[in-house]
């Protein structure tokens, strides 16, 4: 190979590679990043995008409010409130897997079913 040809291809790589960071940034194509703070380890969302979509407040309601969710009993809606209280509130329905239990099937069935509205003073 010779020597424009590689430097041809090494700035194209570079370019390539400075887009895809530059889409990958929080905010710049509406995904939210959670950061972890050193001080208290908690998270903290730099953007919040709300996803309104169903009846029941994932972030709001009781455990037996969430039992109304298909193959949600009294063990996992516990856990789901046990978990937002401990780790604060959902912002995506995929924050839902981090509960013991909870996988791609169960959230496939409640997706178009839960809220995940969050309002820092309440919901």
């Amino acid at each position: 190979m010779s020597e424009r040809f590689r430097n041809t291809t090494a700035l194209i790589l570079l370019i390539t590679s400075i887009i895809l960071t530059a889409l990958q940034l929080p905010g710049e194509n509406g995904n939210s990043r959670r950061y972890m703070t050193a001080e208290n380890n908690d998270f903290i969302p730099e953007t919040i995008e709300i996803e309104k979509s169903g009846n029941v407040k994932i972030n709001a309601d009781d455990a037996e409010a969430l039992e109304l969710l298909p193959g949600i009993g009294p063990a996992y809606a516990e856990r789901i409130v046990r978990e937002r209280s401990t780790n604060g509130p959902f912002y995506y329905p995929e924050d839902l897997i981090s509960v013991k239990g909870i996988g791609q099937q169960t959230l496939s069935s409640i997706r178009t079913m839960i809220d995940m509205t969050y309002n820092e003073g309440g919901n």
